[in-house]
């Protein structure tokens, strides 16, 4: 059984004019979003890895974790996912979220909010009460790879990104 800590002070931020001197920030550098959504984190805060290291699937990066809890592997989101019978079974169900309502019971444990990322690749914060994005320590190439819940959407969306990017985590133990 996989069991995500859900713990407000252990997500992670980034932001705009935070972004060029801060691992960690609020979306829009906005402190009432980090009290909702979490802080936004750069792959190197995330994880405590260097931007060039590589995760074999069978390591634990505890990165920001709390003690005994590791950044998730790609697998782990994906057997979660299964589990549950699809990501909209991950999302909180407040009304105010995901710019429609969801009316599925959430996994217990996990209950992502939409916190949106800060792109990296455009320097802007997006998505908003629309997405969730999380670090995971899998790499495909060169680049991290993160898992997003997006709304309208019952499956989690796995794709590269920068190490500067500023993204949510969840840990498993």
């Amino acid at each position: 059984i996989i069991t995500f800590v859900n713990l407000i002070y252990w997500m992670i931020g980034l932001g705009g004019s935070v972004l060029a001197s801060s691992a960690k920030a609020e979306y829009n550098d906005n402190e009432a979003n980090a009290n909702e959504f979490g802080y936004l984190y750069t792959w190197n805060a995330a994880t405590r890895l260097s931007s060039n290291d590589q995760v074999s699937d069978t390591v634990k990066v505890q990165g920001l974790c709390p003690e005994g809890w590791f950044i998730p592997h790609m697998r782990d989101f994906d057997d979660l996912t299964a589990i549950v019978g699809g990501a909209d079974y991950l999302k909180a169900t407040n009304s105010n979220y995901w710019l429609n309502s969801v009316a599925l019971s959430p996994a217990d444990g996990f209950n992502a909010v939409p916190g949106g990322r800060f792109n990296a690749l455009v320097s802007r914060y997006e998505n908003l009460l629309g997405n969730a994005y999380y670090w995971s320590v899998s790499r495909l190439t060169a680049s991290p790879m993160m898992c997003s819940l997006q709304y309208g959407c019952n499956q989690t969306i796995t794709q590269e990104t920068s190490v500067n990017s500023g993204l949510s985590v969840r840990c498993v133990k």
